[in-house]
């Protein structure tokens, strides 16, 4: 057993979900607190498998360091791609309060033309914020357990072939 290493993927998983989180919520408020919470775990969902993994698999140093790895990959992809949509999004929503020129129409004419196409902006930006929180979690939990999976197969089978081999040279 490795406790050490269950302690690091367990601590990394709680900084991920939690930057992740926090990261998104800097441009959205949910309507009520079950949303906030169900929205919470639906993010938090590769790295809460992830820790559960862990706990598992606590016996299996090589699923252990898959993990770790898959883990890492994982939480630095999600991060940095939440982080670059909430960024993007903060930007077109200072765009869109600042289109309208003080004395311009924000209905006709130039100040019009740059407060539509700022609302645009907005609202490409909010729609693909949205696509990146559907499909980014469950994308992660994949790329979180199926490593972890294989790492497992492969180290039970090489195990297996040694009892074997073991009981074969006991046996002559």
């Amino acid at each position: 057993m490795r406790p050490w290493l269950v302690g690091i993927i367990v601590l990394g998983s709680a900084v991920a979900g939690t930057l992740t989180n926090l990261i998104l919520y800097r441009v959205t408020q949910p309507p009520d607190a079950i949303v906030a919470v169900l929205g919470v775990l639906w993010i938090a969902m590769p790295f809460l498998a992830a820790s559960m993994l862990a706990v598992l698999l606590r016996r299996n140093t090589t699923s252990l360091v898959v993990l770790m790895i898959a883990l890492l990959v994982v939480g630095a992809v999600g991060v940095s791609l939440m982080n670059a949509s909430v960024t993007q999004q903060e930007i077109a929503q200072i765009q869109a309060q600042n289109a309208v020129l003080p004395g311009e129409d924000p209905d006709h004419g130039p100040g019009g033309m740059r407060k539509s196409g700022a609302d645009l902006g907005v609202a490409i930006g909010g729609a693909f914020q949205i696509l990146l929180a559907v499909i980014l979690p469950p994308v992660q939990l994949a790329a979180v357990v199926i490593p972890t999976g294989v790492g497992y197969g492969i180290s039970a089978w090489l195990r297996s072939r040694q009892r074997v081999s073991d009981n074969r040279e006991d046996e002559g």
